[in-house]
């Protein structure tokens, strides 16, 4: 090794990179995550607690105070019952306690070099001859294979591990993995695949929920000029969240950008919306034989574990479908599930490490996954399926869909294309845009990002709300109404 530090890749960074290499490329924004943010401070008043030989009273007060103090009213609440709920997880007693992320770390040579992939928790409490190890868990307690592969191949006899959720009111001990051996050297295959190929995008949903640099990694292109630096800003908004910012800013901001718990489920259930899709994608990609009569059978397989009254409201749909799809003969679909998208950088506000803010740079991805992609007549085209009602919010998703093509292939002309295939029997939405549309549809996104960026990053009741109907359904009704 030379004297050279081994290198080491965690356990997180590693299922990131098990999606996509790029997503651990450098450099990055400074993404501004609600929750993350959040439990980085909650982990920090844990370890002053457990470590405070005071008072119980004291000891709390001093760990909220000081590290609790530079949040909002709302998410100093959450943090507070947070951090009483952990109390009543883990109660503290004398013991030596290690608070600073102890780990696990398994080792291979690759490529004539030492490396090492570790497996982090948030404690280790050492109490006479035994020690637990306890991995702490925003929702549920459930812990990766890696993990879990990481912990049987490294525990010792005295060891225990416990993985617990917050919110719960019990640890869970992480029970030893058999196979171990097969998964560490499963993982170590994606780590070698990282280190040969650093730079390579897999584009997928994993873009949207578990990726902290969509907006430097090349599959979501820069509106202008503008060359982004770790002292941006970074936040990723669904097309989703963009429904909701064109009725409430409040709800948009609470989910993507503070993520505030909800006080419920949301109401709607698309299973059968998701099946559809799923199938109706299998079917139409790649296949230039759509029409044919033996389509049926391959159909019919791709349904088989369905109850019947799902296979013949599927049958009936996709005929629609096909129906709908005879005008157009040369299309070419090759993608499915496809993440599309820009990014536009705006001035607005940051937080510094000590949760101070100031001005700055915001770079704001906005992505939606395309249900299909391909080509008519050579011109690219996206292809939305709607189960649904027709929606205002659909000629938005159409533009955003069509600006991220133009913007990622360089193409003077986009087609979206809305097919509906519900009980309304409404007809598709065939939507062309060219050059001068995409100079329209930056000015409205960027309307979008300066709203988004000028929300304060540690306050979450900085975004306005704006009453209406929506509010029956909103998933922070009882939330909201306390701070009106």
């Amino acid at each position: 090794m030379n004297g050279n530090k081994i290198p080491i890749i965690s356990t997180t960074k590693l299922e990131k990179v098990k999606n996509c290499n790029a997503s651990n490329a450098k450099p990055e924004p400074r993404v501004n995550s609600g929750t993350l943010t959040r439990w980085g401070i909650l982990n920090d008043a844990i370890g002053d607690w457990l470590n405070n030989d005071a008072p119980e009273e004291t000891a709390v007060k001093k760990a909220e105070n000081e590290h609790f103090v530079n949040f909002d009213d709302l998410q100093k609440r959450i943090l507070s019952d947070m951090f009483a709920d952990f109390r009543v997880l883990y109660p503290k007693r004398k013991a030596e306690i290690d608070i600073d992320f102890p780990s696990k770390t398994v080792f291979k040579e690759i490529n004539g070099e030492e490396h090492g992939i570790s497996a982090y928790f948030q404690y280790q409490v050492s109490d006479k001859n035994t020690v637990e190890n306890i991995k702490l868990k925003i929702g549920r307690p459930d812990v990766s294979e890696i993990d879990r592969a990481i912990y049987s191949a490294e525990k010792l006899d005295n060891e225990t591990f416990y993985a617990g959720a917050v919110a719960d009111t019990e640890l869970i001990e992480i029970e030893d993995i058999e196979n171990h051996e097969n998964i560490i050297a499963e993982y170590f295959e994606i780590y070698q695949d990282f280190l040969d190929n650093p730079n390579k995008t897999t584009p997928g949903s994993h873009c949207l929920s578990k990726c902290g640099r969509p907006a430097v990694c090349g599959e979501f292109p820069v509106i202008g000029d503008e060359k982004i630096n770790t002292r941006y800003r970074g936040l990723t908004v669904s097309k989703t969240n963009i429904r909701d910012l064109e009725k409430c800013e409040r709800k948009a901001a609470w989910n993507f950008q503070y993520s505030i718990p909800r006080d419920k489920e949301d109401s709607f259930s698309g299973d059968f919306g998701i099946t559809f899709h799923n199938v109706a994608q299998k079917m139409l990609v790649n296949n230039e034989n759509r029409n044919d009569e033996s389509e049926k059978e391959r159909l019919e397989s791709l349904i088989v574990d369905q109850d019947e009254e799902t296979k013949v409201k599927i049958f009936k749909k996709y005929e629609e479908l096909l129906e709908k799809l005879k005008g157009y003969e040369n299309l070419d679909i090759t993608l499915s599930e496809y993440p599309v998208g820009f990014t536009t950088i705006t001035d607005g506000l940051i937080s510094n490490k000590d949760l101070t803010v100031k001005e700055g740079r915001v770079a704001s991805s906005f992505i939606g996954k395309a249900d299909l992609l391909g080509r008519l007549d050579d011109v690219p085209i996206v292809i939305e399926l709607k189960t649904g009602k027709k929606h205002p919010g659909d000629l938005t998703e159409a533009e955003l869909y069509a600006l991220g093509v133009s913007k990622r292939l360089n193409a003077k002309e986009v087609i979206v294309l809305h097919i509906y295939v519900n009980e309304e029997k409404d007809e598709p939405n065939e939507r062309r845009f060219g050059e001068d549309e995409f100079d329209s549809i930056e000015k409205k996104f960027e309307s979008f990002a300066e709203k988004i960026s000028s929300w304060n990053p540690n306050d979450a009741l900085s975004p306005n709300y704006s009453l209406g109907d929506w509010c029956n359904y909103c998933e922070f009704q009882e939330t909201c109404a306390e701070f009106r």
